[in-house]
């Protein structure tokens, strides 16, 4: 595949109203769960389906990019695809993202061509009565680097977190890893102003700066696997500096936790 510049999705249309489920749901695994951000929390139906998730954004919303996270559907052999529509399904639907298998139950991230419209769906085709479910449903518009980061980057610097016993000789006794935390720390030199104030700045004042996690693609035309759900690490500092003419300089800390 081509190179592509990396990208943010935070962004999520099905959180522009409720969302419905076509199918009665599974007690204690509400639609709400897929827009809440956390992967552990989870939508789920049993049935043949197709299964649908569908929002009424309340006017014309715009989306080019699909992810899923903390889904089964790699497994089930589903069929996925993202349908848009101007009057609810009822005359017009648009396949905004055609029909795909996922290969795993690993992050979907799918782009797509940008598209406009008031009311949303993703459907789910199985072929049988199965259980699928998902944790997080995102589709919007992604925030596109200009650029590639400077160098050196290391896209997937990885940390174990364990809890480790010795003797009193020093020996290892045993050793429990609780999660492996992905840390990334992206960095960018020479950025247009213009870019950080227009696609930057809303960014981070409506989703980064609280904390919340988003979809981080560091390469996703080469490396299309490699997305990962990250969040601004703990007391970051923005900081983008001049560092000489009218071009500035910005860096960010994200970590999160590396996907089974």
């Amino acid at each position: 595949m081509a190179w592509s510049p990396p990208a943010i999705l935070s962004d999520n249309l099905f959180d522009d109203g409720v969302p419905v489920s076509s199918t009665s749901v599974d007690s204690g695994y509400a639609v709400l769960n897929v827009i809440d951000w956390r992967p552990y929390t989870s939508w789920r139906v049993t049935g043949a389906g197709p299964h649908y998730i569908t929002i009424d954004c309340g006017s014309a919303k715009s989306a080019d990019t699909l992810a899923i996270m903390g889904h089964n559907l790699g497994s089930l052999g589903a069929t996925v695809s993202l349908e848009c529509s101007a009057d609810n399904f009822a005359a017009e639907t648009i396949v905004a993202l055609a029909g795909f298998v996922p290969a795993t139950d690993r992050i979907i991230y799918k782009p797509f061509a940008p598209l406009s419209k008031r009311y949303w769906r993703l459907k789910i085709a199985l072929g049988g009565a199965y259980s699928p479910y998902i944790g997080i449903l995102c589709a919007g518009t992604r925030l596109t680097f200009p650029k590639r980061m400077a160098a050196p980057f290391d896209p997937t610097p990885q940390a174990v977190k364990a809890r480790s016993e010795r003797s009193t000789t020093g020996q290892l006794l045993g050793s429990v890893v609780n999660y492996i935390e992905i840390a990334v720390s992206p960095r960018w030199t020479l950025l247009d102003p213009a870019w950080i104030a227009a696609s930057f700045d809303p960014f981070w004042e409506t989703h980064a700066s609280t904390l919340k996690p988003f979809f981080w693609a560091w390469e996703p035309g080469d490396h299309p696997t490699e997305v990962f759900l990250l969040s601004l690490a703990p007391d970051f500092t923005l900081s983008r500096p001049y560092p000489g003419g009218p071009r500035r300089s910005l860096s960010l800390d994200l970590i999160g936790v590396k996907e089974p």
